[in-house]
């Protein structure tokens, strides 16, 4: 049997060649297909993407926790030996002199200076310890710093 489809108002329907004639059968399903839907995924196709995602996000917590680590490390390299005695020179705008070489310097008897043992260094602050154990700490915030001198023993 020998079968060709054809429109048939609004109806796809099939001719068939038969041993006695020709034999139409139309079914009711219209002409235009049915729309594809896009976005159709199995079950497999959303679990290999969600593990994916997992995999990604996990990948790039771990890169930008290795480069804190390594900024922290460096910093720590060249930050002073706990115990030195340091001179923070303060930013010279802080205290309207600019214009004087970098170092020392006092205005209205203010010093834009600190001096102490060195106690720590991290991202905002430097800690200073005073000279003797009654003595406060003092924190210095690091972007007022210009200058950090370190004096040998």
């Amino acid at each position: 049997m020998n079968a060709a489809t054809v429109r048939h108002a609004d109806r796809r329907c099939t001719v068939g060649l038969l041993a006695r004639g020709y034999k139409l059968v139309c079914y009711n399903a219209p002409m235009s297909d049915p729309p594809r839907r896009w976005f159709r995924f199995r079950f497999r196709t959303l679990l290999v993407l969600t593990m994916l995602a997992v995999i990604g996000l996990s990948l790039y917590s771990y890169w930008a926790d290795y480069l804190d680590q390594s900024t922290r490390r460096q910093r720590e390299l060249l930050s002073p030996a706990r115990g030195a005695h340091c001179t923070v020179v303060l930013r010279r705008e802080l205290l309207d002199i600019e214009g004087t070489d970098p170092g020392r310097a006092e205005r209205d008897g203010v010093a834009n200076s600190v001096g102490g043992l060195f106690v720590m260094m991290n991202d905002q602050w430097i800690v200073l310890g005073g000279q003797s154990a009654g003595q406060p700490q003092q924190w210095v915030p690091r972007e007022h710093v210009l200058l950090l001198r370190v004096e040998s023993p």
